[in-house]
């Protein structure tokens, strides 16, 4: 099992949009999976080439695509295939993404609520952290992990509005898979 804390990093840039929000709700598909957002996702960005040496021992492949809108809020979709061989592990790829993202704001023990849930008839794991930033504002992430073989879905909602929690709820209840090849 790899510590997946490189997907905070990630997640935690600017977002890099293709292009202005839309504004409207629309169906979107990144690496076979397909969610609702109200703003378009940048194109699937190779991660692969900045892994660090022992993850790249057990990532085949690793993409991003992230979107933004008013208020700080951001989806961010990782698609991490890991070799032959590798154990994939639901729960490990939850607990690194939290703490990888929870260390890069100093939270050194984050508290985080994360179920066992389905999509599209495959494992999965939704939850949800948060925590005082500082500044005073809350920041709220709500994540979706889902596997099929060797490959983990990771869909993250980031927010500093309270007022976009039901937008959160839309997002990640709107993800779907495409049948397997």
């Amino acid at each position: 099992m790899v510590c997946l804390s490189l997907l905070a990093a990630a997640t935690l840039t600017t977002p890099v949009l293709a292009e202005e929000p839309v504004g409207t709700w629309e169906k979107r598909e990144v690496n076979g999976m397909q969610l609702e957002t109200p703003f378009a996702l940048s194109k699937s960005i190779d991660l692969a080439g900045n892994l660090p040496p022992e993850a790249k021992e057990k990532i085949d492949a690793m993409t991003s695509a992230m979107g933004g809108g008013e208020d700080n809020f951001i989806v961010s979709v990782v698609t991490s295939t890991y070799k032959t061989g590798v154990t994939v592990s639901l729960d490990g790829a939850v607990k690194g993404m939290v703490n990888g993202m929870a260390g890069k704001i100093g939270d050194t023990n984050p508290q985080f609520i994360n179920n066992t849930i389905k999509v599209s008839g495959l494992d999965a794991r939704k939850g949800t952290y948060q925590k005082s930033l500082p500044d005073g504002r809350l920041l709220r992430l709500e994540f979706l992990m889902v596997a099929r073989g060797q490959t983990i879905w990771s869909v993250q909602v980031f927010t500093l509005n309270d007022k976009t929690a039901g937008d959160m709820a839309r997002v990640l209840g709107s993800v779907a898979l495409q049948p397997a090849p």
